[in-house]
């Protein structure tokens, strides 16, 4: 369940743009097909991934891993297919398609990308394909491990913001995304760089 004290500007940002902000639908089906728009965010929003420089997002190693995992889903659910994607210095947001199963097509062997228990963290729920709560759990629980491997305090904010693609919105979603760091300062999930990490 969401924590909504720490999640007040998240939601305002959600309600502006259109979003019906709820508890997750219990009368959804998250194994259905259909697009996904999902926000995860740093545990109190703590900047762990990055700084925002003249627009751009500079990943530090923790933001790196959140990228390069985030597109390594496909490879361990094959019913999932990746659309636009961004790491900011304190969440990320990205678009996610359920597919069908006359429309997935297998895709690589999975290879590994990190330690035999890291990839255990993403392909210890792939029997289940298509759950959308399974998919998240197991890719925030890698980041988590690798990041704090690296030597990072790191946590999640608890659970995550989804919404269901209704149709039209994708374009509107995708421009919002892409553009999310030329208007950090103006974002819903914005706080002020107070630092980033802390190594041991």
């Amino acid at each position: 369940m969401l924590n909504y004290s720490l999640f007040s500007s998240s939601i305002h940002f959600l309600k502006v743009m259109g979003y019906r902000v709820s508890k997750r639908l219990t009368t959804r089906d998250y194994r259905q097909p259909g697009q996904y728009f999902v926000t995860i965010c740093t545990y109190q929003r703590a900047h762990f991934f990055g700084r925002i420089r003249e627009g751009e997002m500079a990943l530090s190693p923790a933001g790196q891993v959140a990228w390069d995992y985030w597109h390594e889903i496909p490879q361990h659910h094959a019913m999932v297919r990746l659309g636009t994607f961004v790491v900011m210095p304190n969440h990320i947001h990205g678009l996610l398609e359920i597919l069908d199963s006359n429309t997935a097509r297998w895709g690589p062997k999975m290879r590994p990308m990190a330690e035999p228990d890291t990839v255990q963290f993403l392909s210890q729920i792939s029997p289940k394909v298509g759950d959308l709560s399974l998919i998240i759990r197991g890719y925030k629980g890698a980041v988590t491990r690798t990041v704090r491997e690296k030597g990072y305090d790191f946590a999640w904010q608890k659970s995550f913001h989804d919404h269901v693609l209704r149709e039209g919105e994708a374009e509107r979603i995708r421009n919002y995304i892409v553009n999310n760091p030329k208007n950090w300062e103006e974002d819903g999930f914005y706080t002020p760089d107070v630092g980033w990490d802390k190594e041991k």
